[in-house]
């Protein structure tokens, strides 16, 4: 009786959350217009056709955006406080007694749920993407992306529920604190590897043809003390008309990356702009203030989770701890701990952002190659220039359009401005 009120409950307030969120988005948020005639104006660099496709864009993504965010706590709640999970174990281990093979096949349950789970939206928010021009991918293309996430989510899941079941039979009261200590070498490890071995999975990476443009690109690099000694381009003018630049590894193994539609699309001091913005993030030590944010958010989200675990072994929710449905209560509580923690994350990671904004414009004197820089990557992305107050702190990594332009602008018209547009 009390599973059938839940389902009820569940049902009538994901009618009342879509309701609500396409209200706010659709209905009650005002569009942001800036200062008339400022830079950060989007009359001033944006046709009336362009400003209208990017508004209806916005609240598009914005819907889709705030419908999905709950998604990963709806599923593994279902999962969990439903049974499927346990029914999936007890049809499992009917099939086999074998650990290691009980284990592989929820992991692919799980991880084939959450990505059908999610598919729908995503599907959606491709098909509108190239309806207002930003992605150029094929169907066949995007669903070759889709399924290698799949694949590696369901082997960093597969490996992750190992440790975790072996770190439960070991040590019921320590495991939370365990699992943290051998995430810490596998975070360093994945910031080494992703630039060599994950992100060639997506992108054929090359080094830049341009020989002029790269040596400029390492003489900035050389200023800022990057170790760097080739610049490579990441072929992504199949897939999308936006722009990016980013630099990432750590020591010898750092590599500055461009998008070649950014190569393609760009003058070369707005290039060098968002080059030097990337530089920044490297030079700050951005990599290890974010790998440390990560490792702190991490041992904080397991220590709760591990609070949430034992509330749940009091109730009798959960059987035994060294059960394989604890892995899905245990995923139920990170998804809704890292929910909880995303607006701090965020605001972090904008922090970060502006300080990168901060070094380029120092670093190139060149505020004006970055006002340009701002304006055609909104163009380009149909871009909102100010979202509204909500998905800003939910969805936002970097500063806003409209605050970033306005430093800029500050800096130009004022010298060394070094006011945040968040402050």
């Amino acid at each position: 009786m009390a599973r059938r009120k839940i389902k009820h409950l569940l049902i009538v307030g994901t009618f009342l959350y879509i309701a609500l969120i396409y209200f706010y988005v659709f209905v009650f948020t005002k569009e942001y217009v800036p200062q008339a005639g400022s830079a950060a104006d989007p009359a001033s660099f944006l046709s009336l056709q362009e400003r209208k496709l990017a508004s209806e864009y916005a609240k598009i993504r914005n819907f889709l955006f705030l419908l999905e965010l709950p998604l990963e706590v709806i599923v593994y709640f279902v999962l969990f406080f439903f049974g499927i999970a346990q029914n999936w174990l007890h049809r499992i281990e009917t099939f086999t007694s074998k650990r290691s093979i009980q284990l592989i096949l929820i992991t692919l349950l799980l991880s084939a749920t959450s990505f059908l789970a999610f598919l729908p939206i995503r599907w959606i928010r491709y098909f509108y993407a190239k309806q207002y021009g930003i992605s150029v991918q094929s169907l066949a293309s995007w669903l070759k992306d889709r399924l290698l996430d799949f694949s590696l989510q369901t082997v960093l899941l597969f490996f992750v529920s190992g440790i975790l079941v072996i770190l439960l039979k070991k040590s019921k009261r320590f495991w939370w604190f365990y699992t943290w200590c051998l995430s810490v070498p596998v975070a360093i490890g994945i910031v080494f590897i992703q630039p060599v071995i994950i992100d060639p999975l997506y992108h054929k990476i090359s080094p830049l043809a341009d020989a002029e443009l790269e040596r400029k690109i390492l003489q900035l690099a050389s200023e800022s003390g990057i170790p760097a000694e080739r610049v490579y381009e990441v072929e992504v003018a199949n897939k999308t008309n936006a722009y990016n630049a980013y630099v990432n590894g750590i020591g010898a193994n750092a590599r500055i990356v461009l998008w070649d539609t950014t190569i393609k699309r760009l003058d070369e001091d707005e290039i060098l702009f968002i080059t030097a913005h990337e530089i920044g993030h490297y030079t700050e030590k951005h990599v290890y203030l974010g790998l440390a944010g990560y490792l702190l958010s991490g041992l904080f989200l397991l220590f709760f989770t591990d609070r949430m675990l034992r509330f749940a072994w009091r109730r009798r929710w959960i059987v035994s701890l060294g059960n394989l449905t604890t892995i899905v209560f245990i995923l139920f509580s990170l998804s809704v701990l890292s929910l909880m923690i995303r607006p701090l994350e965020l605001a972090v990671s904008r922090e970060l952002e502006w300080r990168a904004d901060h070094y380029a414009v120092e670093l190139t004197e060149n505020p004006e190659a970055g006002i340009r820089t701002f304006q055609k990557m909104t163009r380009a992305s149909r871009g909102e220039i100010q979202p509204p107050p909500l998905i800003k702190w939910l969805r936002y990594t970097h500063p806003t359009m409209a605050e970033r332009i306005a430093y800029l602008e500050g800096y130009r018209d004022g010298g060394n401005d070094t006011s945040s547009g968040e402050r």
